[in-house]
């Protein structure tokens, strides 16, 4: 594929200034309040991030004109903002890696000593908390008297048969086993409990019901949201032939083509950092058609190009809300599939018949391409503008035909 244009390092660079801005620049006060070293509450008003990983420090108002004061856990005894309530606490962390890109031979536990806002999962006779610290690598705990106990997990390698294979550490079973015992049937239910939000929120609501016990507060987890929609608008396709073996192609005049495209769209929006980030993929139909006449005083030709593709698009996509809008940038991949090909050559000589005959030989069925964009949405409606670049349609050696889209498309969502 070709070399990364000036536009698509322009679109890097706007979704670049999008995740800046976000990050950096907007503040978001919503009552709250925050527990003193005393124990004393005070009411007023957060600067409520959305948070993924665990605040390190939090901007706090008594009222939305006043001036803002910044709390850290070494400050305060804890907060609470919208439907989450985070507590201070000296805890114990595990600093090992989970990925198994870069896990190490070394089963022993590396302990960190840290002062932490930990985010409260279950609050009652049994109590469950979370402190993220690293993206995708949470840790959880448990309160015992006074006291936040790391539930205990970490992966590691081991050689075994001149072979490196991956080792869990699972003592947070053991000491669930132990925290847990007043559900009988625990145990039956322990075993396929997975170190993860998900799991263990399962496992503390099923010892709830079990003792029918009364839960003081339980966090609510977010889980991803699925879109789906319908997309249709325009295309305009521009190929540009490059090769000193095809003058025919390369010499001939060929004007872009306008054509319609359209299909579905299915898009699946993350949880936290107010929804902003989605993993987004559309399935569309789209075509374009090229004729020309090449002008030569031996060999004149009329020439006739067209597809039609089906094409796969998946993009990572950002949000911004602005008011009741939102604009969005985007970024991926295209994988199109043929559908239909025309492709020929009529050569009108003046020393025998016209020959028609394929104005490519070799042509391949699969187009990749990069694609950006950006766009806005309304309620269940949008906008985009959206830019392609892939590697065409030729397999012939001495001929590239690198295809530049352009598209505007509207979508209604259900």
């Amino acid at each position: 594929m070709r070399t990364v244009t000036y536009k698509l390092r322009f679109s890097l660079f706007f979704l670049g200034a999008f995740i800046f801005s976000d990050s950096y620049c907007q503040t978001n006060y919503l009552p709250g309040y925050i527990v003193n070293l005393n124990g004393d509450t005070t009411k007023g008003f957060i600067n409520y991030r959305n948070w993924e990983i665990n605040p390190r420090e939090i901007s706090f108002k008594q009222n939305p004109d006043g001036s803002s004061l910044n709390f850290n856990p070494l400050t305060i005894k804890g907060f609470g903002v919208l439907d989450e309530i985070y507590t201070s606490a000296a805890v114990e962390k595990e600093i090992s890696f989970y990925s198994t890109d870069n896990l190490q031979h070394n089963a022993h536990l590396q302990i960190e000593s840290d002062t932490v806002f930990l985010q409260t999962l279950f609050n009652g006779v049994k109590s469950l908390f979370v402190n993220t610290y690293k993206k995708e690598e949470p840790q959880f705990y448990i309160k015992q008297d006074t006291m936040f106990k790391l539930l205990i997990y970490k992966k590691y390698l081991k050689l075994e048969d001149n072979k490196s294979v991956v080792i869990e550490n699972k003592n947070y079973l053991g000491q669930l086993t132990l925290y847990l015992a007043g559900c009988k049937n625990i145990q039956s239910k322990l075993k396929n409990t997975r170190y993860n939000k998900t799991g263990l929120e399962n496992l503390f609501s099923y010892f709830y019901a079990c003792t029918d016990s009364e839960i003081s507060f339980q966090r609510k987890s977010e889980k991803a949201k699925i879109e789906f929609g319908l997309l249709g608008g325009i295309s305009n396709t521009t190929i540009k032939f490059e090769s000193e073996e095809y003058p025919y192609l390369v010499n001939t005049k060929f004007n872009s083509s306008n054509n319609f495209s359209g299909g579905v769209f299915l898009d699946l929006v993350l949880p936290r950092n107010w929804r902003k980030w989605s993993v987004y993929s559309d399935l569309i139909y789209t075509k374009f058609a090229l004729s020309g006449h090449f002008d030569d005083n031996y060999h004149p030709a009329n020439i006739k190009l067209g597809y039609s593709y089906l094409k796969l698009n998946n993009m990572l996509r950002f949000n911004y809300p602005i008011r009741k809008l939102s604009v969005f940038a985007n970024i991926g991949i295209s994988n199109g599939f043929v559908v239909s090909e025309t492709n020929y050559k009529l050569e009108e000589s003046v020393f025998h018949s016209n020959d028609v005959e394929r104005a490519i030989k070799e042509t391949r069925k699969h187009e990749q391409s990069y694609l950006y964009g950006f766009g806005t949405k309304y309620d269940k409606y949008s906008v985009e503008f959206r830019f392609e670049g892939g590697n065409g349609f030729t397999l012939t050696n001495y001929l590239q035909t690198p295809t530049k889209r352009m598209y505007f498309l509207l979508g209604y969502k259900f």
